[in-house]
């Protein structure tokens, strides 16, 4: 079987054949369309086949829990933006790179950008709240999650405040987070 990605990178020492944005894959009866999904991965593709609805999500919809979207490379706007392309798809059912495939598709995908959105208004309010370095913000944002994910909830927390700093919503000063109406 070809290897195949999502730009040149080297995936296991082999060299992948490139895919773009809109490519179609034959895979026996099916034709899956490739959708750049960046967020999660600045190179992440899902697979989806048009006839029978089905998604192939990779790491951007795992099915159960939610997917760490990592700075640098991890980007939270555009995970989000890549959630709504997959939801406006219409998906009747998805096939995450982890977990069970989930009947429940249009869903899961609501829930996922609900859940990032009120993550979102959860970092902002711990730095409203005074909050300033990332361990204070993930303690407040997150304290309905096991404290041994903290260390994986803060680059998640991270990814939230560059996209509020990009929105003009908090400022940075070094690591320290501020709003940006405040001096």
């Amino acid at each position: 079987v070809p290897v195949r990605a999502f730009g040149t990178r080297p995936v296991g020492g082999v060299t992948p054949e490139p895919v773009g944005d809109g490519d179609e894959l034959p895979a026996g009866e099916l034709h899956l369309r490739v959708l750049h999904t960046p967020g999660h991965a600045g190179d992440h593709i899902c697979l989806f086949e048009p006839r029978t609805r089905a998604l192939f999500s990779g790491d951007a919809v795992l099915g159960q829990g939610t997917a760490v979207v990592d700075p640098p490379d991890g980007d939270m706007a555009a995970y989000l933006d890549s959630l709504q392309r997959l939801r406006a798809l219409g998906p009747e059912v998805i096939y995450p790179g982890h977990f069970p495939p989930r009947r429940d598709a249009v869903a899961l995908l609501d829930g996922y950008i609900a859940h990032r959105l009120e993550r979102e208004g959860r970092v902002l309010e711990a730095v409203r709240r005074g909050a300033e370095d990332l361990s204070g913000i993930v303690a407040s944002a997150y304290d309905d999650t096991p404290e041994e994910l903290h260390e994986l909830a803060a680059r998640s927390a991270l990814a939230h405040l560059l996209k509020l700093r990009a929105e003009g919503r908090v400022r940075a000063d070094g690591d320290r987070w501020y709003p940006a109406d405040r001096s």
